[in-house]
């Protein structure tokens, strides 16, 4: 990421290939209307092109895109009026937390602590907590 925000075309590519399919298959999760998804799709790495200079070293990249990701996902539902129909209570709970920077201090540790967890660690969590499946 730290390429792509100095210009390497080529590093953004990487990027794209490399998640592009995770996306996808999250918003597919979310929404089920494959026009939708497509729509939102290409919105994120809209806005991945467009904030590229707000990233910042100290976040792990996944859980930056996750965040735009969802962003992007909730804005797009709520501008279509379909906010309640695809995101659950849960989801709407941890939205203001997705925030890039935690606003209290209590938020900033648990933030500083998910951002040392390796990325099967993450995944899992992710898996598990926005996926819905069991630790197992």
């Amino acid at each position: 990421m730290l390429l792509y925000v100095n210009g390497d075309m080529e590093a953004f590519e990487a990027l794209y290939t490399r998640h592009k399919s995770r996306v996808f298959g999250f918003l597919m999760n979310k929404v089920k209307d494959r026009s939708d998804v497509e729509d939102i799709f290409q919105m994120v790495f809209t806005k991945l092109h467009r904030n590229r200079h707000q990233y910042r070293q100290e976040i792990p990249f996944l859980p930056w895109l996750f965040t735009l990701v969802k962003n992007t996902l909730i804005d797009a539902l709520r501008k279509n009026n379909a906010y309640e129909k695809y995101v659950t209570v849960s989801e709407a709970a941890v939205e203001t937390y997705s925030a890039p920077v935690p606003a209290s201090p209590s938020a900033q540790v648990v933030f500083a602590e998910l951002s040392r967890l390796n990325e099967s660690q993450r995944q899992a969590l992710d898996l598990r907590f926005n996926q819905g499946l069991s630790f197992a």
